[in-house]
């Protein structure tokens, strides 16, 4: 068909790109892809409602905008923005055609976000590199609607411009591209930035025919297509090396300056340029870009087959991938789908794994109480619900897989050690069923009874002369069973308290800190040795003083005693050593506010407590001298009183937080405390006792779920849970995990041979919605982020990005520019169940 009148030289042909448009001298392009306009309307089967837009008046740059059939989840929620642009090879397609319309219909429907489907002026009439300046002025249109200056009410009413995300398709994933690279060099107005980047088969290409990859007949000739078509949308291109089309090219701009913080790319197997977007993932992680990149594949696909087959189940995964790329629906994907993901230690290789949590859903904590010999209590409770989730994840599935941070203080130091270090096989020390053996044969050994009146008369007197146990098995063990083990080596992040009697501090020893700079941090201790310090309970036995070296000869002392003195109960804690990750920016908690609990599921194991007015009375306590305080009736008073005291206020502190936030199912106390005589003493280690312990964890399961009430501190059942006991809850919430995703786990190994994968999915605990975990080693090779960038990279390249109109900027209407800004580090992403946390809603769950 014909776009402009004839002239006089209208039948010479300057341009021919068959398959695509015919230039003639006269200025006549002929386009030979039908555009079947579709009407904005209210789409029948997604409820999305759509309208058109004019965004540069008189400059022929309008939108569609697509807004879901439910705009806000609760009072205050408003919804994602994604920019997204067409492809058609730069000079074909439209934002009105049936193929697009349906797509973004889809697609804003499925993730739950405004869609603003621009309509850009295509080449060679707006040749490249003109045409990105429609791009930059549709980003700017949208932002102008942060500062109310705008007049689209869908944008004002809905939209939230701190969740501004840019994507498109084949060309249009190009055009993305440069419009988040300008997004790194100049201010879109208005404090927006761009969140996220989302590449649909990208257009690039390569003069040396790198990254252009093996297809069947019709790929291949598609990409001889658009390489003989660059010439006709790029006049005096250098070639397919020019940095428009190649952006990975030597002399292009760094990708160091893209302005987002996380880049999606779903290529097509069959897509003969996949390896462009694989070599473009590989480029973002090495240039020292700060953020997080991610490919997806749809094995057997080819270039646009989600226009072409938009009901098949690839083209279903790729909106649920777009919507959430840290969760798979197995159910639409039937094996089919390969995701790849780059890996820091092999840089040529790529891993098929499961993303980790802490990059989506929520943040889930472990936390074990202090209690020496009541250690077994908790170890009984973690044993069934290992079991639990071996019933649905296989006989592999471990603690370690499914929480983000587990914490422990003394007794639960030592659980949290076995539950997260590594055998030789990089999967955890002990499986949940083994720690209760541990107790069972060492406790009696590391608390060696002295029975009858003698007894108790030599204990007496060798707790005048110092601690009640020498400690000398629980060294032995501990070494022997973690060995030359270290901090930052753990399986997931741990978190252990104990406290400096040198300093007068507490010491805190969090994985956190240690990864990040694991041969230059003195805090980076052997495992052991945090284990014998926070177990070093005063009285009973000796504090631990151990040095730490890092690589540079800086030494690091130590002089410890039991963490319960600080935090017996350490699940605010971790809470607070996750706090201090968001606060600093950490890459994997980047959707997530300080503050927000609302983003945190925490299960809190106790070991136990006397029962209310059982064992000490102000009538006996006040006639107490210091001995007594020390040593009546067989126990240790001004221990148990202020490790419990901590316990019992952490517990009350985080019930009450979250009951304000509305969140008392992501909190959930496991505890008894109706404990009486020797079962409520931390070294009364014989096997009888031990016995009855175990027991006690057993009908804890059977208890009703119970939460701290704030009048007495007590535990009592929970008025909405009170027929419901916690192994029931913890059962029942395992089976409502989503299976699906262990399929897709599953089934990718299998497509990758030789590399070891969990399928395990996090138990939402407390009926929260379930989300994916990693699995030991492949946890490690997720890392997705890279060094700082340089100064000459990105910001000295900013140039290229200034507008062709004159060197300026494009303006909006409405809008403003100001100075070159950094790009985002986070898009506050709203925490409603049942919402994925890609570009749209999420609930969770990192995401760990």
């Amino acid at each position: 068909m014909s776009d402009a009148g004839a002239g006089g030289d209208d039948d010479e042909v300057i341009h021919d790109a068959p398959n695509f448009i015919r230039v003639y001298k006269s200025g006549r392009v002929e386009r030979f892809l039908r555009i079947d306009f579709a009407p904005p309307s209210t789409d029948a089967a997604t409820g999305v409602s759509s309208r058109d837009v004019v965004v540069v008046p008189g400059d022929g740059v309008s939108a569609r905008i697509y807004l879901p059939a439910t705009p806000a989840s609760g009072y205050g929620r408003r919804l994602p923005v994604l920019v997204f642009f067409h492809g058609g090879g730069f000079c074909l397609g439209s934002a009105f055609d049936a193929a697009t319309h349906g797509h973004a219909n889809r697609l804003a429907a499925r993730a739950g976000v405004i869609v603003v489907s621009v309509e850009y002026r295509l080449a060679p009439e707006r040749p490249v590199p003109a045409l990105y300046d429609d791009a930059w002025a549709a980003l700017q249109w949208v932002a102008s609607h942060a500062a109310g200056e705008g007049k689209e009410p869908w944008l004002t009413a809905h939209a939230d411009f701190g969740r501004v995300h840019v994507g498109g398709e084949s060309a249009g994933a190009n055009i993305a591209h440069h419009a988040a690279m300008r997004a790194g060099a100049e201010e879109l107005g208005h404090g927006v930035k761009v969140n996220s980047l989302v590449l649909i088969h990208p257009y690039f290409l390569g003069g040396d025919g790198d990254g252009y990859s093996e297809s069947d007949e019709m790929g291949m000739a598609l990409l001889r297509e658009l390489i003989r078509l660059w010439p006709v949308v790029c006049p005096g291109t250098s070639g397919c090396d020019d940095p428009w089309i190649n952006p990975m090219a030597d002399g292009a701009p760094s990708l160091a300056m893209l302005g987002c913080c996380r880049a999606l790319i779903y290529i097509g197997g069959k897509d003969a340029m996949r390896g462009r977007g694989r070599l473009y993932c590989e480029k973002l992680r090495e240039c020292g870009w700060r953020g997080e990149v991610e490919i997806w594949e749809a094995d057997g696909q080819g270039h646009g087959f989600h226009l072409l087959w938009p009901t098949c189940t690839q083209a279903e995964a790729q909106l649920r991938v777009i919507a959430d790329a840290r969760k798979i629906d197995v159910e639409l994907l039937h094996g089919r789908l390969i995701v790849h993901k780059l890996s820091n230690r092999h840089p040529q290789k790529y891993y098929c794994i499961v993303h980790p949590p802490t990059y989506g859903n929520l943040i889930t904590v472990l936390s074990i109480d202090g209690g020496g010999i009541r250690g077994i209590i908790p170890a009984v409770v973690l044993t069934f619900l290992e079991s639990e989730l071996q019933k649905l994840d296989g006989e592999e599935a471990r603690i370690a897989d499914y929480f983000d941070v587990i914490a422990g203080t003394s007794t639960g130091g030592l659980v949290t050690a076995m539950l997260a270090a590594p055998n030789k096989k990089r999967r955890p020390l002990f499986a949940a069923k083994d720690i209760k053996a541990f107790y069972m044969n060492h406790a009696p050994k590391i608390f060696p009874q002295l029975r009858g009146p003698l007894g108790r008369m030599m204990r007496i007197f060798r707790s005048m002369s110092g601690p009640s146990y020498d400690g000398k098995h629980l060294h032995e063990v501990v070494r022997e069973k973690l060995g030359s083990t270290r901090l930052h080596q753990t399986l997931t992040n741990v978190v252990i308290p104990t406290f400096d009697i040198k300093r007068l501090q507490p010491t805190i020893f969090s994985s956190y800190e240690v990864k990040k700079k694991k041969n230059n941090n003195t805090m980076d201790a052997l495992l052991s040795d945090i284990c014998i310090s926070t177990s070093a309970a005063p009285t009973y036995l000796p504090a631990h003083f151990f040095r730490t070296e890092d690589c540079h000869g800086n030494i690091k002392e130590f002089n410890l005693i039991d963490g319960g003195v600080a935090a017996n109960n350490p699940a605010l804690v971790a809470i607070g050593e996750v706090s201090k990750q968001i606060f600093k920016k950490n890459p994997d908690f980047f959707p997530i506010k300080p503050m927000d609990y609302g983003r945190f599921l925490v299960i809190s194991l106790g070991t136990g407590s006397p029962k209310i007015e059982a064992k000490y009375n102000a009538q006996k306590a006040k006639s107490w001298g210091v001995l007594d305080w020390l040593l009546v009736g067989g126990s240790t008073p001004l221990v148990d009183i202020f490790t419990q005291a901590s316990a019992d206020m952490v517990d009350i502190h985080i019930a009450a937080v979250f009951k304000v936030l509305h969140s008392e199912q992501n909190y959930l106390r496991i505890q008894d405390d109706t404990l009486e005589g020797t079962l409520a003493s931390v070294d009364v280690a014989t096997r009888d006792n031990l016995e009855k312990l175990a027991n006690v964890g057993e009908m804890l399961l059977n208890k009703p779920v119970s939460r701290a009430n704030l009048e007495t501190g007590q535990m009592v059942p929970a008025c909405d849970d009170s027929e419901i006991t916690n192994g029931e809850a913890l059962k029942r919430s395992a089976m409502q995990r989503d299976n699906r995703n262990k399929d897709v786990a599953r089934c990718c190994m299998e497509q990758v041979p030789g590399l070891k994968l969990s399928s395990c999915v996090l138990v939402a605990l407390l009926f929260v919605s379930s989300h994916v975990v990693r699995h030991g080693e492949a946890r490690r090779l997720t890392a997705g982020v890279a060094a700082p960038a340089s100064k000459g990279g990105a910001e000295e390249e900013a140039p290229q990005y200034a507008s062709a109109r004159g060197g300026q900027p494009a303006a909006a209407a409405g809008g403003s520019v100001t100075a070159a800004s950094k790009m985002a580090s986070t898009d506050g992403r709203p925490t409603s169940p049942g919402h994925s946390p890609g570009i749209g809603n999420k609930a969770t769950g990192n995401v760990r």
